[in-house]
């Protein structure tokens, strides 16, 4: 069924986490290009063998190429709660983007999903949940109270109950 776009959204919240990791996937990248085409045009440094020059670079383009592949995967997020409860979830990857129109009785209530960072402190997600098992995830943070009001302000929202 198609919606209309015309319809104000009550409440819109982004997670663009995930432009980070674009914008340093780019940077990588671009660095390794370049220090390649010094090693082509230059050649090896003094003390060093072209071939472990090549290794070295081929070890580099390999991390560059898998940092690349996680970064396509990686999306923004937009969400937007209708006045009527409706929610229209937007998922934004580098080269495509994907919607989907939620139904008011079919969006579950979010829930603080806690989990760890890389150097092992606490970690917060707002989370969404679908019966699919789809995970959106509203907003992250370290910070457990903003994660939480996240969520009752989306849950107010689809209920109907939001007072903004």
């Amino acid at each position: 069924m198609r919606r209309s776009h015309k319809k104000a959204p009550v409440l819109v919240l982004r997670n663009n986490k995930a432009m980070f990791l674009w914008g340093f996937a780019v940077v990588f990248t671009t660095m390794l290009a370049l220090m390649t085409h010094v090693l082509v045009r230059d050649g090896a440094p003094k003390g060093y063998s072209p071939l472990f020059m090549t290794g070295v670079f081929l070890f580099f383009w390999c991390g560059a190429l898998g940092l690349a592949s996680w970064a396509m995967e990686s999306c923004c997020t937009a969400v937007r709660v209708t006045a009527d409860g409706n929610v229209h979830v937007l998922w934004r990857y580098p080269l495509r983007r994907e919607q989907r129109w939620l139904d008011r009785q079919a969006v579950p209530a979010a829930a603080v999903f806690a989990s760890t960072d890389d150097e092992g402190d606490p970690y917060f997600y707002a989370r969404l949940t679908l019966g699919d098992g789809t995970i959106i995830n509203l907003a992250e943070w370290h910070d457990r109270e903003a994660c939480e009001e996240i969520c009752a302000r989306f849950n107010a929202a689809v209920s109907g109950r939001a007072s903004d």
